[in-house]
């Protein structure tokens, strides 16, 4: 019997061992995706579903493993427009990192070259050098220095110092020379040329040439897009307005049957430089300059976080104090109004349990139609899609239409079945957050305060609920009407009154000529928990609104 007993243990640890090593291969797999998806995402929700996954992920890792999470979920928060969001995850790491033994410059210099790229975003040109010199001096691969020389000179000629930014792009060729990366090669003899043209070096354009051929040779789209432009540039320096638009024509086919809309934009606005209509010019001023005050309006919400949160502590530690007294003075008073203020507790009491059961009933119904559209409807247009594309004998032109009109039917099933499911009541600050990062897109830019000025955790889960529906209504009416390009939603906190500011710079809209479903659902909702909801607009003046509401 003892043989048996003894084969038995070890089968029970081969079966522990594999259990283990199966789960831990299994979460492997799944990191590796969802780095994929940040890396070359196809959908806005591939970014958020791929954050949120390592956001969780993070809870149980190991801190070198967190840090390397960290940094993926800081570049999916910039891809989204998040700058701030990615520099304090940035930043977070770096802090972990200075806690945790061992030796991680590798992550080091990622994160500083990271934190270059958003200062040079920022337009903070000095601050991004200063970070982009602190990542080259830890960094040991000779090889991966030259895409951070090249970012330096990037800088420098942004700040119009053309002999500095020159100096730059030649040691990042000469290291790209030196490893023959033809990539590196290109991008740095791009460069080189293009500040060169700034200052009429003649050796300008056999550069920027020389670099084209060489990102044709490799078929390197968006490479050859921007030779284009920059060679565009260089004709239209020299006065050779034909020469010019004809490389902006090339950069603009290009960027269209790639369907990349930054370079369709990039290209556009080179059309627009080559005119010498005033108002053409002003208006591109302007754009510059609402896009940057976009920004900074951005990281000075941000910026003055902390201090928000010591003057939220020292107005609710006040509060406090005045309550404490207000209880002292008015206790006589309170024990003789006792029987009919308990009379009114109960009255009270049965009417908002009869609210919140109402509202838990439309949250439950709701969430049971997303879940059906989601796990029937969708899932059976997605069954449609791969029977018409494999199974139905059509010409290909009419099987690429059909298909295009069942792939619009399935997301505009997803989006109702996202609008009406489930809320995370447990984490509301971050789905406030994740609501508000699916609507910031390229075209239009959300943008917010501390999203915790107000104290979700006093606040009862129906109520959440209602906010959350109210928020996502006024986000759901922009995207469908206004064409708003900025949008504002501020957070504030006034004792027991919660206040939630939506300001957009849409089209607005005429309130006698316009049917109002949708904020009429707004204000029906507001109401049901004794909140309140205003708003004002016009024809061309945009949308503003206020919630307010009880804790």
């Amino acid at each position: 019997m003892k043989p048996i007993k003894i084969s038995f243990l070890f089968f029970l640890i081969f079966l522990f061992c594999f259990n283990f090593k199966s789960e831990s291969q299994n979460k492997s797999d799944s990191t590796n995706y969802y780095i994929k998806l940040i890396n070359n995402p196809k959908t806005d929700s591939d970014l958020i579903d791929a954050t949120l996954y390592l956001q969780k992920a993070n809870k149980n890792n190991s801190p070198d493993r967190q840090v390397y999470n960290l940094i993926y979920i800081a570049r999916a928060q910039r891809k989204m427009g998040l700058i701030f969001e990615g520099e304090d995850t940035a930043v977070k790491a770096l802090k972990l990192l200075d806690k945790t033994e061992g030796n991680y410059d590798e992550y080091k210099v990622t994160i500083y070259n990271f934190l270059g790229i958003l200062y040079y975003e920022y337009e903070d040109y000095q601050s991004s050098s200063r970070y982009y010199n602190q990542s080259l001096e830890l960094n040991k691969n000779s090889k991966s220095k030259s895409t951070t020389i090249n970012n330096i000179g990037n800088n420098y000629k942004k700040l119009n110092d053309y002999k500095s930014a020159i100096s730059f792009y030649k040691k990042s060729l000469e290291i790209s020379l030196n490893y023959d990366n033809k990539k590196d090669i290109a991008r740095a003899l791009d460069n080189l040329g293009s500040a060169q043209l700034k200052i009429s070096d003649t050796n300008a354009l056999k550069n920027l040439q020389e670099a084209l051929n060489i990102r044709k040779e490799l078929n390197y789209q968006s490479g050859i897009i921007t030779s284009y432009l920059h060679l565009g540039e260089y004709y239209k320096s020299i006065n050779d307005k034909e020469k010019a638009l004809e490389y902006a024509n090339e950069a603009l086919i290009i960027a269209d049957s790639n369907k990349n809309k930054e370079y369709k934009k990039a290209a556009l606005t080179f059309y627009t430089n080559l005119s010498s209509d005033k108002r053409v010019l002003e208006l591109n001023k302007l754009n510059k300059e609402i896009e940057k005050d976009s920004k900074l309006q951005s990281n000075k919400y941000a910026s003055k976080r902390y201090s928000l949160d010591l003057a939220n502590e020292e107005i609710n530690q006040m509060t406090l104090n005045n309550e404490k007294q207000k209880v002292k003075t008015t206790f006589a008073l309170l024990i003789t109004l006792f029987i009919v203020i308990l009379s009114l507790f109960i009255f009270f009491l049965l009417k908002s349990r009869h609210k919140k059961d109402k509202i838990k009933q439309v949250y439950l119904k709701e969430t049971e139609i997303s879940k059906k559209v989601h796990d029937e409807l969708a899932n059976d247009m997605s069954d449609l899609m791969n029977f018409v594309e494999n199974d139905i004998e059509v010409s290909q032109h009419k099987k690429s239409t059909l298909l295009d009109n069942i792939e619009d039917i399935y997301i505009r099933t997803r989006d109702i079945s996202t609008e009406t499911g489930n809320i995370d009541l447990a984490n509301f600050s971050d789905s406030i957050k994740h609501l508000l990062m699916q609507h910031n897109k390229p075209e239009t830019k959300v943008v917010t305060n501390d999203i915790n000025a107000i104290n979700w955790q006093s606040l009862e889960e129906h109520k959440k609920v209602v906010i959350y529906r109210c928020l996502q209504e006024l986000l759901v009416n922009m995207k469908k009407h206004s064409k708003a390009k900025v949008v504002s939603i501020v957070f504030k906190n006034h004792n027991k009154k919660k206040e939630i500011r939506y300001v957009d710079d849409g089209l607005g809209f005429s309130i006698d000529e316009t049917k109002l479903n949708g904020l009429s659902n707004v204000e029906s909702r507001i109401n049901g928990i004794g909140g309140s909801f205003n708003f004002t607009t016009s024809k061309g003046n945009g949308f503003k609104a206020t919630l307010e509401f009880n804790s």
